[in-house]
């Protein structure tokens, strides 16, 4: 069945990323069948701020101002008539995106077994507290449509802002040559002007990614990170560290096939290995990298597909098992 669009409300907000979602669904230019009825609020609970153009939250709004997390804000009174809606419809479904790692989304609607929620910053907690939750991806603001498979002149690196203690940890890995870690000053962001609609990237990082074997992906501010389809679509093997985030997708994805997701306390006795990972291991995880990528993340209309999968084989999963199974852990 193809999703219907509820609650039009001119008062909310409304990103450039919102807008792109929005267009999909009312055009029906998306494969986005679910058998099942389904309803997606017709604005903006996404609030992705960061996406065009990192950083610049104040040029990420077409209507409106920016989103209000308040008690008493916009945000928190049109959720509100969600939820209501929900209630009074449980033969329905409803389609929930949040793209605020600090709104916490699947917490505010884990009574709610109808309600869908599409989550960028998904932690293993709330995946147990509200099974209907999917890992959503950040959409990368720099990628790469060039495909390149084989060893590279750098075995491992990473560039980012100082936003995690974790990321100043790795510098001490750097030898300027075969493990590349730079941090970045967050004021680059307004000096680079990144803008992912206009193509306006960081080129010493681009060209970092094209040389570089294993890319770490390490946690910032929150869990997630955009890094992690930036560095895919580079065809670079993932190195993911990041404790508890349940990663994009991941009803769908065999992760572990190709990327190499390790814990904090691991870090120093891992990352040597990678020294020593064999060309023929390195080449397979990086055609799989390649192939995930172009299958589940290449564009925000094959992401919305896979969700659309995604969705459909969580309710599956909530047929096939007692739902209480799902909720015991945390009793």
């Amino acid at each position: 069945m193809t999703p219907e669009l509820i609650l039009y409300d001119d008062q909310m907000p409304r990103t450039y990323f919102w807008q792109l979602v929005l267009d999909l669904f009312e055009k029906r230019t998306i494969e986005f069948d679910v058998p099942f009825s389904l309803y997606i609020p017709f604005e903006d609970v996404a609030g992705e701020n960061n996406w065009p153009r990192y950083a610049r939250g104040d040029t990420a709004y077409l209507r409106g101002e920016p989103h209000s997390y308040e008690q008493e804000g916009t945000v928190m009174r049109y959720l509100g008539k969600i939820i209501e809606w929900a209630h009074m419809n449980k033969e329905h479904n409803v389609l929930l995106l949040n793209m605020n790692p600090f709104f916490r989304v699947p917490i505010i609607t884990a009574n709610l077994s109808n309600v869908y929620v599409a989550d960028i910053n998904l932690s293993i907690f709330e995946r147990c507290k509200k099974f209907e939750t999917i890992s959503f991806p950040a959409l990368p603001l720099q990628s790469s449509a060039e495909r390149k498979i084989g060893r590279r002149k750098i075995n491992i690196s990473f560039q980012g802002v100082d936003s995690h203690p974790i990321r100043r940890f790795l510098t001490s890995f750097n030898d300027g040559s075969n493990t590349v870690i730079r941090i970045k000053d967050k004021s680059m962001h307004d000096t680079l002007m990144l803008d992912a609609t206009a193509q306006k990237c960081d080129i010493e990082y681009i060209e970092l990614l094209h040389d570089t074997n294993f890319a770490l992906v390490p946690r910032g501010d929150a869990m997630f990170s955009y890094r992690l389809l930036e560095v895919m679509s580079h065809g670079c093997v993932p190195v993911i560290i990041s404790d508890g985030w349940v990663l994009p997708f991941d009803r769908l994805i065999g992760w572990n096939s190709f990327a190499y997701i390790i814990n904090f306390d691991l870090i120093s006795r891992f990352l040597p290995l990678l020294h020593s990972v064999p060309d023929e291991e390195l080449i397979r995880r990086q055609a799989l990298v390649y192939q995930t990528y172009d299958s589940y993340f290449l564009d925000l209309p094959t992401i919305l597909k896979s969700l659309a999968s995604e969705m459909c084989k969580t309710a599956k999963m909530k047929t096939r098992y007692p739902y209480q199974l799902f909720q015991h852990p945390l009793k």
